[in-house]
C-alpha cells in the first residue's frame, strides 16, 4: 500500500449547508463524510471524521477537536442552537456529528468561522 496523504475533494451537498461543509472542510484533518441541510422541522446535519488515515481511527484526535477545541466555543457562541457529538458507527469507527437546530444556520456559521480563525492545529 502507497503513503497517502489528505485532500479536500469536491462533491454535490445540499445547497443549504454547502457553506456549512465549505467552512467545517477548512480545519486541517477535517473531511465531512455525509450532510444533509434538514428543512423547517428537522435539524441540519453533518458527519465528518478528523485525523483518520485510512487504516487507524484516531479516537484522542477527534474528541480533542469535538471535545476540547470545536464543542466549547461553539456552545458558548450558539447555546444548544447546534450541537456536537462523536458517534461509533456499527463497525466501531467514531465520527463527529454536528447538528444544527432549523434556523439557526447563520449563526452557526458565524461561529464556526470564528473558531477556525482561533483553530492553530
Amino acid at each position: 500500500m502507497h503513503k497517502q496523504t489528505w485532500v479536500k475533494v469536491n462533491t454535490l451537498v445540499d445547497e443549504g449547508i454547502a457553506e456549512l461543509v465549505r467552512v467545517l472542510n477548512s480545519f486541517p484533518r477535517l473531511c465531512t463524510i455525509e450532510s444533509c441541510q434538514g428543512d423547517t422541522e428537522h435539524p441540519a446535519v453533518v458527519f465528518f471524521d478528523y485525523a483518520n488515515d485510512g487504516d487507524e481511527y484516531f479516537w484522542r484526535e477527534l474528541s480533542e477537536f469535538v471535545l476540547g477545541f470545536l464543542g466549547p466555543r461553539l456552545s458558548q457562541r450558539t447555546g444548544d442552537s447546534a450541537r456536537l457529538n462523536i458517534t461509533v458507527t456499527s463497525w466501531g469507527k467514531p465520527q463527529g456529528e454536528l447538528i444544527v437546530r432549523p434556523g439557526a444556520m447563520q449563526e452557526t456559521l458565524r461561529a464556526i468561522r470564528q473558531a477556525r480563525k482561533e483553530f492553530r492545529g
